[in-house]
């Protein structure tokens, strides 16, 4: 699961970088979230590349902002010779204009112009990130800090200062940041900050009221209820107040503070209500305003306020226990504040408007991810811990919803929602399916859902439930091999028992086989920028692994080579018949594997002679008819170039082995004549075949007897079988050259 994880947090990072995105968002996107990180960076949409820069003469980009400031500067130095101009010819005509008039209409365009020739004023130029940290970020983090500084003096206990004091401190501290701020928001300058501190005010002043009644230390009041109502008034000034201002710094602020100053105290159903009305009021600036980033930010600012305060400061709070274990009440109170948040951000996703704009959709489907993972990731392992024997229902019903919604948004026509939900919707019934049925048994039912995703995608033109199901592929895969391969369990069919690393061999090559059947045309068909590397290309390797550990587990390890050889022809020819190079790749890697086993693994000496050398005639005669092949495809044009390049090398191999198997398998007395034989072949294929490859490969085996001849067989062989080497050479020899001698046309010397 670990390299499962990386795996995915790489594809994430990759896919951001190759998109453009910000490497460090979604460097933590894909390590927290793994397999859904990976979903979330395929919904986002790439970036537009920029429009192409000029290049000077050394082919290096001019920078933009360079040219402009050169050019202002140019132009203001002509605007100034062009008003000295214009002085000295109005002092030298003084009398005349005094008794023609002044020309007026010439005096109003005059400001016009150099206005238009001025620069432009600084505020509009684009800052540096020094400027911007300094003017926009230390402000808004100053304010939350001080607001927290002020939260935390209200609720402690000081000898000299009673609750009265400190309520009517807060009281003062939010008017002053509201005079401040509200003296700075009228200066064009200081409106951002002036407005952050109006922010702050509303914090300080949401804190101050909730302290009221939740702190020992400054409780003024004794109702509940009173509370609540006071603080529903502050979260309708607040939205007031950002309506009317359209302040999304205010807002965000405000937000930001009331969330952690209302989980400094105890943690109980009050708590719960008050991120409740914090998270209504978010949720009403986003309707009422359209701040469709906003949502996200709400999203993130409830969860990560949950997690960091409410987790750690609920097992501290006097929460009441009444008949129920400590640990379930907590459990309770936690899971209720999760499913709260969780049940109003997933309505108002579902209900705000122009849904199916695509922005808004893009937009509002980010936030669906981010509610869903915050939720689950918080909810589903407390909840694992507490009520393990209801974890299917829970993973279960929550997909059942998720699948409901996804119609909804369907019936509604808003794609990207129901792309979000299903996908969604697929990912918690497919998680569900191993909290229910054994770990063999859940990869059965996902081989047999692969298909029908991926049969979706395409029906349906939803390219993400094909990148769900290549994601579902690679994990069922890792699996099968680091897991089920290794259970000891038997299963009986039709009286017969299997293991299930056979079947799920099986049901993995089927169902790789109806994926590559299904992706193969839709593959195709995507012509504009076709990518390096498709989604079949996948499928067909996972279903050659599958059948090439299917035939191992099958056969005897004794008989494996032969079926693998057996199996990269049938690779070759589906290749060749397809036109896929993939499946000719996969080909020669069968045949070196094959070949290495024959050649430094399997031992055939003490198998029936006629039992080995079928074996080895077949390894070899497969082996030319990979090259012979590979040939025919490249006289027609069908090959890549590397293909061309590798192709000599089989035919080498091919011989290499054919000759090692001779030196092994053959005695030593008969070697000689052996590779005299191996070169007649390779002579008589060259010449039926019309291969000029052959008949070289001939050539140099008749060099090797020779050679073997003067220094081997003239010292070491009994005088018997030197004659009979000789002999038999030498015919071949006269045979081979007579064939050359009627069958070419003769060259003068």
């Amino acid at each position: 699961m670990g390299i499962f994880w990386l795996s995915c947090f790489i594809l994430t990072v990759g896919i951001a970088a190759h998109k453009k995105y910000s490497l460090a968002i979604w460097w933590v996107l894909g390590l927290l979230l793994g397999p859904l990180g990976v979903i979330l960076v395929l919904v986002y949409p790439k970036k537009k590349s920029a429009e192409s820069v000029p290049t000077d003469s050394d082919s290096t980009p001019i920078s933009l902002k360079s040219e402009i400031a050169a050019l202002r500067i140019e132009l203001n130095h002509l605007t100034n010779r062009l008003n000295h101009l214009e002085s000295g010819i109005n002092s030298s005509t003084v009398a005349q204009i005094e008794a023609v008039g002044p020309p007026v209409k010439e005096d109003k365009m005059k400001p016009q112009v150099h206005a238009a020739l001025a620069p432009a004023p600084l505020a509009q130029e684009k800052q540096d990130l020094e400027v911007n940290v300094g003017r926009f970020w230390l402000n808004r983090i100053g304010i939350v800090i001080f607001a927290l500084g002020i939260g935390f003096l209200i609720s402690y206990s000081f000898r000299y200062f009673g609750p009265l004091v400190k309520i009517l401190f807060g009281y003062a501290v939010s008017v002053c940041l509201f005079v401040l701020g509200f003296k700075m928001e009228i200066s064009e300058r200081f409106r951002n900050y002036g407005r952050v501190l109006l922010g702050g005010g509303w914090a300080v002043t949401y804190f101050t009221t909730y302290a009221m009644y939740h702190f020992d230390a400054s409780r003024v009041i004794s109702s509940q209820l009173l509370d609540l109502v006071l603080l529903t008034a502050v979260a309708f000034g607040i939205i007031m107040h950002s309506l009317k201002y359209k302040s999304q710094e205010l807002s965000a602020v405000a937000l930001a503070v009331g969330y952690l100053t209302a989980t400094l105290g105890d943690i109980n159903v009050f708590t719960l209500i008050s991120c409740f009305v914090l998270a209504v009021a978010a949720l009403v600036l986003v309707f009422r305003m359209q701040w469709l980033r906003f949502i996200i930010f709400g999203i993130a600012l409830t969860y990560l306020t949950h997690f960091i305060w409410v987790v750690k400061h609920l097992y501290f709070s006097r929460v009441p226990v009444s008949s129920l274990n400590v640990e379930q009440v907590y459990f309770l109170v936690n899971s209720g504040f999760l499913f709260v948040y969780w049940l109003l951000f997933t309505l108002a996703i579902h209900c705000i408007r122009n849904r199916s704009d695509a922005s808004v959709g893009r937009t509002l489907s980010v936030a669906n991810f981010c509610n869903f993972i915050l939720f689950f990731i918080m909810a589903f392992p407390k909840f694992l811990s507490f009520y393990p024997e209801y974890k299917f229902g829970f993973v279960f019903g929550l997909g059942v919803v998720y699948l409901g919604l996804s119609f909804f948004m369907e019936k509604k026509k808003c794609s990207l929602l129901f792309t979000s939900n299903m996908l969604i919707a697929i990912f918690l019934l497919t998680l569900a399916v191993p909290l229910r049925y054994l770990p063999f048994h859940t990869s059965v039912i996902w081989l047999i859902e692969l298909p029908f995703l991926v049969f979706v995608g395409i029906r349906f033109e939803r390219k993400l439930f094909r990148y769900f199901g290549l994601l579902l592929s690679v994990v069922i895969f890792l699996k099968i091999i680091s897991y089920d391969f290794h259970l000891p369990e038997i299963a009986v069919l039709f009286g017969y028992g299997f293991a299930w690393n056979k079947i799920l061999s099986l049901l993995g090559f089927i169902s790789s086989v109806a994926c590559f059947y299904f992706e193969r045309p839709a593959c195709m068909k995507e012509t504009a920028q076709k990518p390096v590397f498709q989604m079949k290309e996948l499928y067909s390797a996972l279903a050659v692994v599958y059948a090439t550990i299917f035939i191992w587990l099958m056969v005897n390890l004794q008989w494996l080579t032969p079926y693998l050889y057996l199996e990269a022809l049938a690779l070759v020819v589906l290749g060749a018949r397809l036109r896929d190079k993939f499946f000719r790749a996969y080909s020669l890697l069968l045949l070196l594997a094959a070949g290495f086993r024959m050649c430094f693994i399997d031992n055939y000496n003490n198998v029936w002679v006629l039992a080995r050398w079928s074996v080895l005639a077949i390894g070899v005669l497969i082996a030319y008819c990979v090259y012979l092949i590979g040939r025919e495809l490249r006289k027609k044009g069908l090959l890549e170039s590397y293909e061309c390049d590798i192709l000599p090398m089989v035919f080498i191999v091919s011989t290499f082995l054919f000759t090692w198997l001779m030196f092994r398998y053959v005695a030593s007395s008969w070697i000689s004549v052996a590779l005299g034989l191996e070169g007649v072949i390779l002579f008589g294929t060259g010449f039926i075949m019309k291969d000029k490859v052959f008949r070289w490969g001939g050539f140099a085996l008749f060099g090797v007897t020779i050679v073997r001849v003067v220094y081997v067989d003239m010292a070491q062989l009994p005088v018997v079988y030197k004659i009979i080497s000789f002999i038999v050479l030498g015919i071949l020899f006269l045979g081979v050259s007579f064939i050359y001698t009627k069958y070419t046309v003769s060259k003068p010397k």
